[in-house]
């Protein structure tokens, strides 16, 4: 036989049931939260620089503007690239930050190396660190031409 059911043990499992359900309900927000920034495409990751055929073999410093926004709050950065385009129109682009301490690098092109005017780091054609503090090679970005024949690079 079975026990009839008191009005403690009702009281208790209805508590129980409130309880979990909150508890799913305030999870499934929090998972919901917490996932949404990995779901949400990375916009403005790709600019376009114009056509490719404006850039040479020799390196040139490019400066693009694009929006950041961080929850309530947005700004503009100034993203400096270095971009050359060989003849049959295969670009190749650098960023233009050091890696030792984020100044700007310039472009000599009587030595062909990028030089830091900050703390005397050189960087080779390719990217390579030649001398100096910096701890690592200038970040290559992936760029590409579109079928418009417009310089595509991809800065995430």
């Amino acid at each position: 036989m079975s026990d009839p059911v008191n009005r403690r043990t009702a009281l208790a499992a209805i508590s129980i049931g409130l309880a979990g359900l909150w508890s799913l309900i305030f999870g499934g927000l929090a998972a919901v939260f917490t996932l949404s920034p990995l779901r949400r495409a990375r916009a403005g990751q790709q600019i376009s620089l114009g056509s490719v055929w404006d850039f040479s073999e020799t390196f040139q410093l490019v400066q693009h503007e694009r929006e950041l926004q961080d929850g309530w709050q947005s700004s503009v950065e100034i993203v400096k690239l270095f971009v050359r385009v060989d003849t049959k129109g295969n670009p190749e682009v650098f960023s233009a930050t050091c890696t030792h301490l984020g100044c700007s690098v310039n472009w000599e092109g009587e030595s062909s190396e990028f030089v830091c005017p900050c703390h005397g780091g050189r960087y080779a054609a390719d990217g390579s660190v030649v001398a100096g503090p910096p701890p690592e090679s200038l970040p290559r970005m992936e760029a590409r031409m579109d079928e418009n024949e417009e310089l595509v690079v991809d800065l995430s």
